[in-house]
């Protein structure tokens, strides 16, 4: 969600800049595009790490794949 805030925030920094509107379903659709990237980012370290072993970052100990696949639900996948 912090990424996804991210994202958002530089939209507003764009419409600041140029004075274009933001529709709710603009805003709606980078939000769940930011989530989906992050979620499937997270999704694929995973993997990999199943794959070729090694040290796992201290952030990725927080997740697992079925809770990643449960987060993906919102975002439409």
């Amino acid at each position: 969600m912090v990424i996804a805030t991210g994202f958002i925030l530089r939209a507003y920094a764009g419409y600041a800049a140029t004075g274009v509107a933001l529709s709710q379903w603009f805003l709606l659709d980078i939000a769940m595009l930011a989530l989906f990237l992050a979620v499937e980012k997270r999704k694929a370290e995973l993997r990999l790490l199943a794959v070729r072993g090694g040290t796992i970052r201290v952030v990725l100990r927080r997740y697992s794949l079925p809770l990643l696949t449960r987060i993906m639900a919102p975002a439409g996948t």
